[in-house]
């Protein structure tokens, strides 16, 4: 019997990786849940900034040892390297300067339409700073590694095509990188088997956002890019949520 179509060997490793994403959070889940960090019931909840920054560093380096194992240690392959630098800066601060002009409009919005915030996070300044530096720091890095360093890059290894979304061109192993990271975005529990939690304009954002890590990630060969701009991105929607809670 011969191996799978291509097609087939890319879903199946699809698949696997979603099932790998789901193993990584169950120590990383429980690190983050340690009584150093303590496991708040929502993120804009005082102290969350502390179990997701505990989350986001175990998945950073369980992620990390998978790329290890797999790739024999060279990191350099698998996004972790300056390779086109110049390129990566560049990419940034176009992305970074369009994102402004959303985040911008979406602020004025908020602000002029009267309707309560979504949320409501403490506004304490312990709270801001932490959140701030988990947004900045800690999310992208974690993020990046685990998404297009560890899942597009082995992704990759198996398909080369491309395709078009949005103008973009991308590669089907960065479009599928993205859409599981969408898709991680909705929550649900196994005892009962439900959702608990699917926001559709925060999955419609992350599914663009990845879109765009992905095909930075395309244009570099390097998470330069990809880390920056989800950091910056990150950090913009957290201001303007913290902005919006405070003036109301």
């Amino acid at each position: 019997m011969g191996r799978p179509r291509p097609a087939i060997r890319v879903l199946i490793l699809a698949v696997g990786l979603v099932c790998l994403y789901y193993l990584i959070q169950l120590p990383s889940v429980w690190f983050g849940g340690l009584n150093l960090f303590g496991a708040p019931d929502s993120f804009v909840e005082n102290g969350a900034w502390l179990y997701m920054t505990g989350h986001h560093l175990a998945q950073m380096v369980l992620a990390l040892c998978v790329i290890a194992a797999v790739g024999k240690a060279a990191f350099g392959d698998w996004g972790l390297n300056l390779r086109n630098w110049r390129r990566s800066l560049r990419i940034t601060r176009e992305v970074v300067f369009i994102f402004a002009i959303i985040m911008a409009i979406s602020l004025a919005l908020q602000l002029f339409s009267g309707a309560p915030p979504r949320s409501a996070p403490p506004l304490t300044l312990g709270h801001i700073a932490g959140t701030l530096f988990f947004m900045i720091v800690i999310s992208g890095l974690s993020e990046e590694i685990l998404f297009r360093g560890m899942m597009q890059t082995w992704l990759s290894r198996q398909t080369s095509a491309a395709v078009s979304v949005f103008g973009l061109r991308l590669s089907v192993a960065g479009l599928i990188a993205a859409l599981i990271f969408a898709a991680v975005h909705i929550n649900f529990s196994l005892t009962p088997l439900a959702v608990t939690h699917l926001y559709w304009p925060q999955l419609a954002v992350a599914l663009g956002l990845g879109l765009v890590y992905a095909w930075a990630y395309d244009r570099t060969q390097s998470l330069l890019a990809p880390i920056l701009i989800h950091n910056v991105s990150n950090g913009m929607m957290a201001g303007v949520t913290l902005v919006v809670a405070a003036v109301r």
